[in-house]
């Protein structure tokens, strides 16, 4: 089994550079000494910030593209051990989230970016072409999932 470490480092310029190698102390030296043209060449000198032990490469190669994609915050709470931060800067934070708003409320504003006109140009055309057949293969134990308070609050004008 081939191992790995994931690495974060800290440029000159004092952004966050993360990667992975078979060999940190080598790795190190190559971008003190501007071996690679990438990120780092131009950001030196670079500290070492934080790293794991050996572990599996495929899990280390995940783990680095995983913090690529985290922001600046969440990195620096990865390598100063805040743990707490880091459990709150996982949770989605968008406007939309299960946290922050209802799903009715949330539905409701969709459907209200969506706009009259564009709802309209569906047209009766391609909704009767969802056909029975489609509706069929939705199955009874599906829609008597959906309960009848559901059914209901659709209301009379929707049922015709």
């Amino acid at each position: 089994m081939k191992l790995a470490q994931v690495y974060i480092l800290k440029c000159n310029d004092k952004s966050l550079y993360t990667g992975v190698t078979s060999n940190l102390e080598f790795r190190l030296a190559d971008h003190q000494e501007g071996r690679f043209l990438g990120y780092t060449h131009m950001r030196r000198p670079v500290q070492l910030m934080w790293n794991t032990d050996m572990i599996d490469i495929q899990d280390a190669i995940m783990l680095e593209r995983q913090i690529k994609r985290w922001g600046r915050k969440k990195k620096l709470s990865l390598i100063n051990d805040d743990w707490q931060a880091l459990h709150l800067l996982a949770e989605c934070q968008n406007e939309s989230h299960h946290g922050y708003l209802s799903l009715d409320s949330a539905r409701d504003d969709h459907l209200d970016s969506i706009g009259d006109d564009h709802l309209n140009s569906i047209g009766d055309d391609h909704l009767n072409s969802i056909g029975d057949d489609h509706l069929d293969s939705i199955g009874d134990d599906h829609l008597d999932s959906i309960g009848d308070d559901h059914l209901n609050s659709i209301g009379d004008d929707e049922k015709k």
